[in-house]
């Protein structure tokens, strides 16, 4: 059992259910440190897994920054970080789609957008939406930010 964590000291860390002592530890596969996050990291996702010994997780921060983190041949290779994008807000929430083929992104400008590897690897937006401004005051709350609601 696996798990990701992102917190106020700029990253991310891996975690393994230890299956003799049941406690969490955490991973000892290396993280690569081309790229990092350089404030607060908001949310964390954990890629549905589409490609067997592919491990995908996305990290999103207040440095305005989405980082997609890849880990090829499973278990003990380096997670290797890829910018998805620099927004022009803060960005709160990451949530992968059901097959883990489309990452949704919200940031601190009221938006969602949603993003899309290419074959080649590349990450490209598909879409986007904003929330509506009405009589000078949102019409849903920020998207995703604090105080926005959160489906269960």
């Amino acid at each position: 059992m696996n798990l990701v964590t992102g917190g106020c000291d700029n990253r991310i860390r891996f975690w393994t259910k230890s299956p003799i002592s049941q406690k969490w530890e955490q991973d000892s596969s290396p993280v690569g440190t081309t790229l990092s996050h350089s404030d607060w990291v908001r949310d964390v996702a954990w890629a549905p897994s589409i490609v067997p010994s592919v491990n995908v997780v996305a990290s999103c921060s207040e440095d305005r920054s989405v980082i997609i983190w890849t880990q090829e041949g499973g278990k003990g290779n380096t997670w290797k970080p890829t910018l998805l994008n620099t927004f022009d807000e803060p960005v709160w929430r990451v949530s992968w789609s059901v097959t883990g083929s489309v990452l949704a992104v919200s940031s601190g400008d009221n938006s969602v957008s949603l993003w899309k590897q290419t074959l080649e690897g590349e990450w490209l937006q598909v879409s986007s939406v904003e929330d509506q401004v009405v009589d000078g005051s949102s019409g849903t709350g920020p998207v995703g930010g604090p105080g926005a609601p959160q489906q269960s």
